[in-house]
């Protein structure tokens, strides 16, 4: 409080001109309450605003990134290592002979109960690996299964979605497949493990025909009996041929196979398959799927 009476103070002062500007135009108490509310919500709001715009921003870059990724051009024997590429199912060949019939059907079912945009999304994120060989002819590097799978399958989409590993369309055939199988990249064997001339392979997966043993190999592999290494390719025709002439079954008889199985099982963790890719003395763990 002041202890001088206002009237009192000396005329035409500073102080007393400043005095009265501020009692003049100082606003009431309801007023200061009014602009801390404003303040408040004015606050408020750009803060949502800016979480909204943030949002906005996350998910366009979302978007951005998951176009890019599904931007699968239609195959041309000129693409490069590593370009994304549309292609026809049946318009690639196979680098093996053989396939598992029953790993084929379940694969199959599983495609049908999938929506077409699902399934595609689901082949997108997989992505089937390709080699590109002389001639500009497709080669699958892996992924048979899930290939003659989609043609198998009641899908109307039966294009495959892929990436290139390898263009080496300007080579000879010959160093071709020599490059091929000195990498793992081909399986040229038959079912009594013959070599087989690369010519002689089918020109799509649906001219692949059955090994019961790539089949009884996997189940094997999900049953724990060795580890899956997705570094070696045909690791499980591998385990096939030490299968074939231990374990015999009526592969049409779903009991007996399951009992080979078993069988085929605890052979896995035997010395003699100590060698073999994914070998391990104790069971792992079984892979559900």
């Amino acid at each position: 409080m002041w202890s001088t009476p206002f009237s009192t103070l000396p005329r035409r002062t500073p102080f007393r001109r400043g005095f009265a500007f501020y009692m003049l135009f100082m606003p009431p108490a309801w007023a200061w309450v009014a602009y801390a509310s404003l303040y408040a919500y004015a606050m408020t709001f750009l803060r949502r605003k800016l979480l909204w715009l943030g949002l906005a921003v996350a998910v366009g870059g979302v978007w951005f990134v998951l176009q890019a990724k599904t931007d699968y051009p239609p195959f041309d024997p000129n693409m490069r290592k590593g370009e994304l590429f549309l292609i026809p199912a049946q318009a690639l060949h196979p680098t093996q002979s053989m396939i598992g019939f029953r790993e084929v059907k379940d694969r199959t079912e599983a495609f049908n109960r999938k929506s077409a945009d699902k399934l595609a999304a689901k082949l997108q994120d997989t992505n089937t690996v390709m080699i590109i060989g002389p001639g500009g002819i497709p080669y699958l590097n892996d992924g048979h299964h899930a290939v003659r799978a989609l043609l198998d399958s009641n899908q109307p989409n039966k294009n495959v979605y892929g990436i290139v590993v390898e263009n080496w369309s300007d080579m000879a055939p010959a160093d071709f497949w020599k490059k091929m199988v000195e990498q793992g990249d081909a399986y040229l064997f038959d079912s009594e493990h013959k070599i087989i001339d690369p010519a002689n392979l089918p020109t799509s997966v649906s001219g692949c025909v059955d090994d019961p043993y790539r089949d009884l190999a996997a189940s094997v592999c999900h049953a724990g009996g060795f580890a899956k290494d997705i570094n070696v390719l045909y690791q499980e025709f591998i385990w096939a041929d030490y299968f074939r002439p231990l374990v015999k079954w009526d592969n049409s008889n779903d009991a007996d196979y399951a009992q080979a199985v078993k069988k085929a099982t605890k052979l896995a963790h035997e010395p003699a398959a100590a060698a073999l890719p994914g070998y391990s003395l104790v069971p792992l763990n079984v892979i559900h799927h």
